[in-house]
């Protein structure tokens, strides 16, 4: 299930609002390959404007979904792949303006 957010940052004044596009995507319970089939075409598929994709793979059953993510996915749209710092069922995917 993919969900769409718009962030709002709010700067100090005198400065400007950030706006970010998140979009979210849930493989929990979904074979290797197919998540990492699923998570290329989003992002592939991804907007122009969007920045961030938080993917959402769980981590009690298991660290497969979360390894193969972060070490296996490829994509010329990709800059970095990182663990979120608050949720280690996700990881975080910043893309290339």
């Amino acid at each position: 299930m993919a969900v769409v957010h718009f962030l709002l940052c709010f700067t100090p004044p005198n400065s400007f609002i950030e706006k970010v596009l998140e979009l979210t995507i849930d493989i929990h319970g979904k074979y290797v390959e197919d998540a990492l089939a699923e998570v290329r075409e989003f992002v592939r598929r991804a907007p122009k404007e969007a920045e961030k994709i938080v993917v959402i793979h769980g981590y009690n059953r298991g660290t497969a979904l979360r390894d193969a993510l972060r070490t296996r996915l490829r994509s010329p749209r990709i800059r970095l792949i990182e663990p979120s710092f608050f949720n280690e069922g996700e990881t975080y995917i910043w893309l290339k303006r």
